[in-house]
């Protein structure tokens, strides 16, 4: 038996993302990592300019580092 995922959460997924959730056969050769990488640093950089803003300056790595830390501390 097959595992498949409503119709309505694939959708969800697929806008979410802007992805589709199922592979592909000529999706064999994908690095799935090289895509969390890419999140990992959007994510950075976001951060970055939000504390750059708030700042007026360039956050030093240990400001970046606290920030995150106390936004997430409750997770």
């Amino acid at each position: 038996m097959l595992n498949t995922i409503p119709n309505e959460v694939a959708r969800g997924m697929i806008f979410a993302t802007g992805e589709s959730t199922s592979k592909q056969p000529d999706d064999a050769g994908t690095n799935d990592d090289e895509g969390l990488e890419d999140v990992v640093r959007d994510e950075q950089d976001y951060l970055r300019s939000r504390l750059r803003d708030e700042l007026g300056r360039e956050p030093t790595d240990e400001e970046l580092s606290e920030w995150q830390r106390q936004h997430t501390e409750g997770y």
